[in-house]
């Protein structure tokens, strides 16, 4: 049977101090008993003595009561500085969460009696309230601070931490509004930047908070050349981020672009079109010897595909006329299908189709697919002959799309042009990012825009997930942990961030997500069962406050559950001889019940006091913890340099 858990009676009125007294007293009387009467000194003082001890024994006890009443209502902040945050990590070699201690079966029970007593008996003794008062400190409220007893009910605090090997697993990090996911992702950072790693943090809101502590801790470690900073709300001073640059098969850019798009349904089927429609222009930009960007994207996809064919087979044609000399004349060829074409020969026009691009595919078709086909030429013939009507019908939902990632600032900050002399902002992507071990800090401004921000982030997500698959499939040994920080994850987690929680810990991803309830992953994602797939890829959950139910269940249920038993005493009275009503009867009875209750509770879990977390380790380890605040000196927080003049050309 497994064991149940009894609790001792803490916050009942210390009573030990009185009986303490007591016994001080009686020991003190004894010895001036002999004092005064010669020959019972020796009794005397061997009386006083036992009774001494006693007294010692009973003041403990009521010292522990005294301090446990005391403790439950401790305050709670804990300010530290990075110095020693690093200190702890280096000490014990391993992740540093803060201090706390291992969470039992019997702290749960202690916190389910408590918090089934009134208030004003969970209050620390008036003594040490007056002690507060005078040294100007305040008992925290309630209503405002959470339940600091939910702490208060460990015996000792000590240091909580995780080993570098169990983050590969990756984490999760759930909390309401200002419960500290941001000090916490403080903590972690400044910790994984410590480590020499590549370091990336996507943060839809824009915290100068984070962005700051990323930067300060780049710069502590001698890596300040290796701060990159991405925002579309300082485009000036931002690097320029190229999300289509890495890829192994043209198909992933297609891939990366449609998981943006809406699924299920009927939107499966223009889906599925657009993808092919994406696939069609990379291929031929690739075809042409063009590199595939967002701005290409939209104006082949949008609707010059035809200027995109003439590149395509003109460059394709050049290259079949160097290995067959029968084709050296096929530019006079396409001239002569221009001039039938103006004089209105038998291949009708559309109004929107370039009369050059239709020469030169009626020129492959007649000329050269026979002999030398070419599955991209034909793919994107196809799309020009599709009908115009029907073909705008059915990219409906990639043109906003694209419109989206190519507006404003972002045309230039996502599609960059490496021929432009006036543009000095770096150009990077994350495979060469990871490489040089950077530390990013990305502004998605989801707050201003919140459609644009979630989709760019999840196009960054997408693409850090394609460098997760050529990392997974190299052949490189003893790679540096990636570690990826994304805050706010449901307004941008997609299928291949879902892989790249799957499979990222074989290619050294090391991902901490965070999310305020689990309804932002099924709104986002449309599927219950998808939501839960995405948080069961990780093996460490750090819980903070959480006001939304089913959020409290679920967290809840990571924890498991643990076995009390309870004492029920009965009692009953009866009279024997009713008329004289002499001799009465009665019985007492006890009976013991096991139950099974949340280890944590989600009542637990909605009072927390904000910085207070609960987390279940790999393993099978849950701990209680407090994490502590890192103030950032002003002079460490990062202040954008001018951008650089562009270089301009002394002629002679």
């Amino acid at each position: 049977m497994p064991a149940t858990h009894e609790v001792q009676n803490f916050w009942r009125p210390a009573y030990e101090f009185v009986a303490a007294l007591v016994w001080f007293a009686g020991a003190l009387v004894y010895l001036g008993i002999g004092r005064h009467f010669d020959g019972i000194v020796a009794l005397s003082g061997l009386l006083s003595i036992p009774m001494a001890v006693i007294g010692v024994h009973r003041l403990m006890a009521a010292v522990q009561i005294w301090n446990f009443k005391c403790r439950l209502w401790s305050p709670s902040p804990v300010f530290s500085t990075v110095q020693t945050v690093l200190a702890h990590q280096q000490r014990l070699g391993a992740l540093w969460l803060g201090r706390g201690f291992t969470w039992e079966p019997l702290h749960a029970k202690r916190l389910r009696v408590i918090a089934s007593l009134d208030e004003e008996q969970t209050k620390p003794p008036p003594a040490y309230q007056r002690l507060r008062q005078w040294l100007g400190l305040s008992i925290p409220n309630t209503a405002t601070d959470g339940y600091h007893y939910v702490h208060g009910v460990g015996d000792r605090e000590e240091d909580l931490s995780v080993s570098y090997e169990a983050l590969r697993g990756h984490t999760y990090i759930v909390g309401t509004t200002g419960a500290g996911k941001t000090r916490t992702f403080e903590i972690l950072i400044a910790q994984a930047v410590a480590r020499g790693g590549p370091v990336i943090v996507l943060d839809p809101k824009g915290d100068i908070d984070l962005r700051d502590r990323c930067y300060a801790e780049a710069c502590r470690h001698g890596r300040k050349d290796d701060f990159r900073f991405f925002s579309p709300t300082l485009p000036q001073h931002s690097m320029r981020l190229n999300p289509l640059q890495n890829y192994a098969r043209s198909s992933q850019i297609a891939n990366r672009i449609a998981s943006l798009l809406p699924a299920g349904g009927t939107s499966s089927a223009f889906r599925d079109f657009a993808w092919r429609a994406i696939n069609v222009v990379v291929d031929g930009l690739l075809q042409s010897g063009s590199d595939p960007n967002l701005m290409n994207l939209r104006r082949y996809v949008e609707g010059d595909i035809d200027g995109l064919i003439v590149k395509a087979l003109e460059r394709y044609l050049t290259d079949i006329a160097h290995r067959d000399r029968r084709l050296l004349g096929w530019m006079s060829e396409v001239r002569t299908l221009i001039g039938t074409l103006k004089q209105g020969g038998s291949v009708s026009l559309d109004r929107d189709t370039s009369l050059r691009a239709v020469a030169v595919a009626t020129y492959y078709t007649q000329s050269v697919k026979p002999r030398y086909p070419d599955k991209t030429i034909d793919a994107m013939l196809s799309i020009m002959l599709h009908d115009r009507a029907h073909y705008s019908k059915l990219i409906s939902n990639l043109i906003p799309l694209l419109e989206q990632l190519t507006s404003g600032p972002l045309s230039q900050l996502l599609s960059p042009d490496c021929d432009d002399p006036d543009d000095m902002r770096p150009i990077e992507n994350f495979q060469k990012l990871i490489d040089k071990h950077s530390v990013v800090y990305i502004n998605l401004d989801t707050l201003a825009d919140s459609i644009v921000g979630s989709a760019v982030g999840s196009l960054f997500l997408a693409d850090l997930t394609s460098v997760a698959a050529a990392r997974y499939a190299s052949e490189a040994s003893n790679l540096p942990p990636v570690s990826v920080f994304v805050d706010e994850a449901a307004e941008m987690i997609n299928d291949a961030f879902i892989q790249n929680l799957n499979k990222g810990r074989g290619a050294g991803f090391e991902l901490y997500i965070a999310s305020q309830t689990i309804a932002d992953f099924v709104a986002r994602m449309g599927d219950q069962a998808m939501a839960m797939q995405a948080l069961g890829n990780t093996n460490t959950t750090v819980c903070l406050r959480i006001k939304d139910p089913d959020t409290r269940k679920f967290a809840s249920s990571l924890f498991g559950e643990t076995h009390f038993a309870e004492t029920n005493t009965g009692h009953s009275a009866s009279t024997i001889h009713p008329a004289d009503n002499l001799d009465f009867g009665g019985t007492v009875s006890k009976t013991q019940q096991r139950k099974d209750l949340a280890l944590v509770s989600e009542d637990a879990l909605g009072k927390l006091p904000n910085l207070h977390f609960f987390a279940s380790l790999p393993g099978g380890k849950r701990i209680k913890g407090r994490i502590p605040i890192m103030p950032i000196d002003p002079s460490e927080r990062y202040r954008p340099a001018a951008p650089r003049p562009a270089l301009t050309w002394q002629g002679q």
